[in-house]
């Protein structure tokens, strides 16, 4: 495949509380040559949820964008058949309720947490399991379980854990109120035989956040771009991360304008993958 193109809505760009947001993390990008697209005709800013999922063998598959923690909320839900076409995308559609910050994804591997069977609670699990497996062509997928707190709604994967490689997953430090969480997903990831890499923060973090946000990163082919929040304690994380990356630069991106709402960089992240002709 070609060099995938970063994709990010245009209400960063044109909502007066998440200009300052875009204007720095699109410096960052500029610095490094990277390319973006803006989509027009999103409901919300977070692509990586509503947008299509690339299987292993590069086919974009479109799962049903229909989360619990927006019902009611319809107006916020948007739908991607209003501006995939123009983007030259025809995805299969799998008529399954995931969202995309729910599934990362390394090889022929994907971690996705327990909220899918919640949100498909009329499907049996290992149908589930298997619907998913087979439209995205995985070798394996393994479900880890999701924090049953209000401190995460989504229950979404890409705020509790990330692939370093084959062998080593990074986790994420927890709030002490979601300890036992943390003890829960290690030990799903050690049983199938990762190395899981703790990233911890110091205790006076939580004193005033509840989520350590550093680990919903936007990983690009050459840099990792880290949300952080202006805290003491996070110069520490960001050395941790050049050490389990080490072949690529960190780049720690202030994103206070869209933390608060209850998501970091991999959620407002979409890329495009084309194929070489």
């Amino acid at each position: 495949m070609s060099k995938p193109l970063l994709c990010l809505s245009s209400w960063l760009r044109d909502t007066k509380e998440y200009a300052p947001f875009y204007r720095r993390f699109t410096k960052e990008l500029r610095k490094r040559g990277e390319q973006w697209k803006l989509l027009e005709n999103t409901r919300d800013i977070w692509c990586r949820d509503f947008l299509p999922v690339y299987g292993t063998g590069g086919m974009p598959v479109e799962f049903r964008y229909e989360p619990a923690y927006l019902a009611g909320k319809d107006r916020y839900r948007s739908r991607p058949e209003e501006f995939l076409p123009e983007l030259g995308i025809s995805p299969r559609f799998c008529d399954l309720k995931l969202d995309g910050g729910n599934l990362i994804l390394h090889g022929g591997t994907a971690v996705v947490s327990d909220r899918v069977f919640s949100e498909n609670s009329d499907r049996d699990e290992k149908e589930i399991v298997e619907t998913i497996r087979t439209m995205l062509e995985l070798d394996r997928l393994i479900i880890i379980p999701c924090d049953p707190s209000d401190i995460d709604m989504t229950g979404h994967a890409d705020g509790m854990c990330r692939f370093i490689d084959d062998k080593h997953v990074l986790l994420n430090d927890f709030h002490p109120g979601s300890r036992d969480l943390k003890e829960s997903i290690e030990k799903v990831l050690r049983d199938v035989s990762f190395e899981v890499i703790p990233l911890k923060v110091d205790s006076g973090y939580y004193k005033e956040n509840d989520w350590l946000c550093a680990i919903n990163f936007y990983e690009s082919d050459q840099a990792l771009y880290v949300p952080v929040l202006g805290t003491i304690y996070e110069e520490d994380v960001l050395q941790q991360l050049e050490r389990h990356f080490p072949s690529k630069e960190i780049v720690s991106i202030d994103s206070r304008e869209i933390v608060k709402d209850g998501g970091a960089l991999n959620c407002v992240s979409w890329e495009i993958f084309r194929r070489k002709r």
